[in-house]
């Protein structure tokens, strides 16, 4: 089940944000916005009075743009930049940056250590830890209530990767 599903199915007034509307058989409201526009990211999570910021937007995969590292970069660092400095300036006490396990780079076979160091081995992965380091700043220079979860791998519907 989606996050945003789950999330509604646990009480929870869900809007999700997308450069394309979700489709229809969802119970959150689906906006369109873009992550490169911070005065539209402001004008949103006011609007709705958003007090916790899921951010899973990105480019999904280091597959997907794979041959176009600065848009990767683009997206996923700039875009988490520009969502993370709209909920601080607005005052919005919980962000949760959906990170990847892959900002490790290849591991050995078995879990992960948090600790164990970042060696990404594609520009997304790199993008990727960035964003981990970039929440990490925040939580330390801004005093944010921020985390970073780095997720393994994703599947089921509504995957595009």
């Amino acid at each position: 089940m989606p996050l945003a599903d789950h999330l509604v199915t646990e009480g929870l007034m869900v809007v999700g944000c997308d450069p394309m509307l979700a489709p229809d058989g969802h119970d959150f409201e689906s906006v369109c916005g873009d992550l490169q526009d911070m005065h539209q990211i402001c004008r949103l999570l006011n609007q709705h009075r958003i007090d916790t910021v899921i951010h899973s937007g990105a480019v999904s995969g280091s597959t997907l743009l794979r041959d176009d590292p600065f848009r990767v970069a683009q997206l996923n660092m700039f875009g988490t930049t520009h969502l993370i400095e709209a909920a601080r300036a607005i005052g919005i006490p919980k962000f949760v940056y959906v990170s990847s396990l892959s900002a490790y780079g290849n591991t050995p076979p078995g879990p992960v250590d948090v600790d164990a160091p970042m060696r990404p081995g594609s520009v997304y992965s790199a993008t990727k830890g960035a964003g981990d380091l970039l929440v990490m700043a925040y939580r330390n220079q801004y005093d944010m209530n921020a985390v970073s979860l780095r997720i393994g791998g994703l599947y089921g519907p509504g995957r595009k990767t």
